[in-house]
């Protein structure tokens, strides 16, 4: 059985890892056929650490990185993600318990760390993995969600008003607002940055602005066909 490589995932700036047979996880996760023989495993990154490696002069940087450190770390495995992943990744970190449910700007959240923790990789290997590998302190523990008793500064902070305590953002007028000539959304998520759980583990301003940046042209096809 072919062992995870820990200290190869933290040196490459992965924080958190889950291994977990694909049988196991259940069908709401995944997208069309799903595999139930292997095992998925999962790579994620609180913190601005993974983003201080990359190549910032490469086309995709975040997802080559990713790509690059995961095949180091695991040589034997297919990498799913970054690519066209099977998995709906939301609601694998959710399961592995990395995020609780969406908080009012619509990012699950970690009690530790916020929003500021994303899967950067998912792989799948044909056969089991090391049994000790899922006995590290990367693994996944149960999050309960830190909005329960937050005075939700985040709604305040939308410059769009799209946000509610009770209700699912405001699509609409978040892109809106984000696509408008000079907006302060554009690079950053002005609710997102007032949330103050896991401040610490907030992102460089430069991996910020290039999320948001990357994002963009979705947000502005996905307007023109609701507008």
């Amino acid at each position: 059985m072919p062992a995870i490589d820990l200290e190869a995932l933290q040196r490459f700036g992965f924080t958190h890892h889950a291994v977990t047979p694909a049988a196991a996880l259940p069908d709401s996760l995944w997208l069309g056929s799903r595999r139930d023989h292997g095992s998925v495993v999962a790579l994620a990154a609180a913190g601005p650490q993974f983003w201080r490696g990359v190549d910032h002069n490469a086309a995709h940087p975040v997802d080559e990185h990713a790509k690059r450190c995961t095949q180091a770390a695991l040589p034997t495995a297919h990498l799913w993600y970054p690519g066209d992943c099977p998995l709906i990744l939301q609601r694998l970190m959710q399961h592995v318990g990395w995020s609780g449910l969406p908080g009012p700007f619509g990012m699950g959240l970690h009690p530790q760390y916020g929003s500021w923790i994303a899967v950067r990789a998912v792989a799948w290997m044909p056969e089991a993995t090391a049994a000790a590998t899922t006995a590290s302190p990367l693994s996944p523990q149960p999050v309960n969600s830190p909005c329960t008793h937050c005075p939700a500064p985040c709604l305040d902070a939308c410059p769009a008003q799209a946000l509610s305590a009770d209700t699912a953002p405001d699509l609409h007028a978040c892109a809106q607002h984000r696509c408008t000539e000079a907006s302060s959304c554009a690079e950053q998520c002005l609710a997102r940055n007032a949330c103050p759980v896991g401040v610490e583990y907030r992102y460089d301003a430069a991996q910020t602005a290039h999320h948001y940046r990357y994002a963009l042209p979705s947000i502005r096809a996905w307007l023109i066909g609701h507008d």
